[in-house]
């Protein structure tokens, strides 16, 4: 009888460390999630990172032209 060895998971917080290594992202940044889309009839690997907004994000609103800022209730935090 053959036992086959599963390959072990990678653990997010290692890849992304491997991601903060080789440069892709900085590590002091507040990143929510890293999407890597491999599409094979796409020549380039799209890499989408979503990053929790901060009060930097109201320095670029104040020079768009006619953006309103609404405030939005604090809702239930999803796990």
């Amino acid at each position: 009888m053959t036992t086959e060895v599963q390959p072990r998971r990678i653990a997010p917080r290692e890849f992304y460390q491997a991601l903060v290594d080789a440069g892709v992202v900085c590590g002091d940044d507040s990143i929510y999630r890293v999407v890597i889309d491999v599409n094979p009839k796409n020549p380039a690997v799209v890499i989408y990172v979503e990053r929790w907004g901060d009060e930097r994000l109201l320095n670029v609103v104040t020079t768009l032209d006619g953006v309103e800022i609404r405030g939005v209730p604090k809702g239930p935090t999803v796990a």
